[in-house]
């Protein structure tokens, strides 16, 4: 399966989900290896916290994946440099991954 083919996929299976983010940004693994997101959902507490959770290929989405799931002002915290990024994370190359992209 094609790299953005999985990204597309992953991201359609999670607006799917109880937390549904309201928006998905892709940092982009130039070796395309490794899929990792932030999504941004109201509807979880806020922390203050980058936490990812990293899963390993399967077989519906064949790559590793690193997801984060941040509150909208965690988001902004990203935006502004007040919460920080785990290195290889670059805000600069960050893709937004609209529900119609991913459909």
């Amino acid at each position: 399966m094609p790299y953005m083919q999985a990204v597309r996929k992953l991201v359609m299976w999670h607006l799917d989900t109880e937390y549904r983010p309201s928006q998905a940004f892709l940092f982009p693994d130039a070796d395309e290896a490794v899929i990792r997101l932030i999504e941004v959902s109201d509807v979880i507490p806020e922390t203050g916290e980058f936490r990812p959770l990293k899963f390993g290929p399967t077989e519906g989405i064949p790559y590793e994946t690193i997801v984060a799931l941040v509150t909208p002002g965690e988001w902004r915290m990203i935006q502004t440099g007040q919460l920080a990024l785990p290195q290889g994370w670059d805000l600069g190359t960050a893709v937004e991954v609209t529900e119609e992209a991913a459909a």
